[in-house]
Order: C-alpha cells, then sequence, then structure tokens
C-alpha cells in the first residue's frame, strides 16, 4: 500500500496482524529500517540466512515505513511475534 502520511496504512496493517495472531498465525512486523540493521547485524558473522529463514516461518509478514526509510525519517521494529 502506497499513500500518504496519515491515511490509516500502520492501522489498517496492525488490525490485519492482530487477527492473523488471534486466528494463530506467527506474524513478523518490521520497518524497513530495522530489517536493513537487522541483515547488516547479522552479515558480520555470516548468519544473515538463519535469520532470514526465522523471518520466514511466518505466516504474514509485513515490512512497514518503507516511505519513511526513503526519507530519512525513524521507525521501529515489532519483531516476530507468536500466536496467540
Amino acid at each position: 500500500m502506497v499513500q500518504p502520511s496519515g491515511t490509516g496504512k500502520t492501522f489498517f496493517l496492525e488490525g490485519l496482524g492482530q487477527l492473523a495472531v488471534e486466528a494463530g498465525l506467527k506474524v513478523a512486523w518490521f520497518s524497513l529500517e530495522e530489517l536493513g540493521v537487522l541483515v547488516r547485524r547479522h552479515r558480520a558473522d555470516d548468519s544473515v540466512t538463519k535469520a532470514v529463514q526465522v523471518i520466514l516461518t511466518a505466516r504474514l509478514i509485513v515490512v512497514d515505513d518503507i516511505y519513511r526509510a526513503a526519507a530519512g525519517q525513524s521507525g521501529c521494529c515489532r519483531g516476530v511475534l507468536p500466536p496467540g
């Protein structure tokens, strides 16, 4: 979803993520900035594949704040949420 700031994208995705967790699904949620930090951190010790494999165990992967990261603003990382 690409819309201007303040149009409810994150709110919508939070609701979608909550429904997925309530349905017993594993959800991974990252800002683009934090996903990049995660990859760079694991590149240092060559464990990127392992980190990505953990993320890929989620049934829903949300990457939020893509525009914000491109504009140089910071976001936050919500990480991988277990079901229920």
